[in-house]
């Protein structure tokens, strides 16, 4: 299980995220067949949890303010945007472009927003 669903899913994990500032000591619960069993305890350091819900919105496509993205045509402009509105259900603003929609941008990676840049992938 990890840590994502070990709080409850997204969003439980996403308003800790904002009601903590360093750390979360908490018990955890598993299913076992319909009867909630206690798992243990776990402390989740604010910054650790920042990085998995990070990881859980770039493996599901989900994007929130400030994270940052790339335009998903090889062709066009290779600027990272930072996403600085969410205007519908799929559109977002950013302050280097306007209005984007979803389906035209990825979720920067690391390697990218540390280069300030798509980078190409060899395929």
């Amino acid at each position: 299980m990890n840590l994502i669903e070990q709080l409850g899913g997204y969003g439980e994990a996403k308003g800790l995220f904002n009601l903590y500032e360093y750390s979360i000591s908490f018990r955890y619960y598993k299913d076992f067949e319909g009867d909630f069993e206690s798992a243990g305890y776990v402390d989740v350091f604010i910054p650790d949890l920042q990085k998995a819900l990070l990881e859980y919105r770039r493996q599901h496509n989900i994007f929130e303010v400030g994270d940052k993205v790339v335009s998903i045509d090889k062709y066009s402009n290779d600027m990272i945007f930072t996403i600085t509105e969410l205007t519908s259900k799929n559109v977002f603003t950013s302050m280097e472009f306007g209005e984007i929609a979803y389906s035209f941008v990825r979720h920067a990676h690391d390697a990218e927003i540390k280069a300030g840049k798509r980078l190409e992938v060899n395929q």
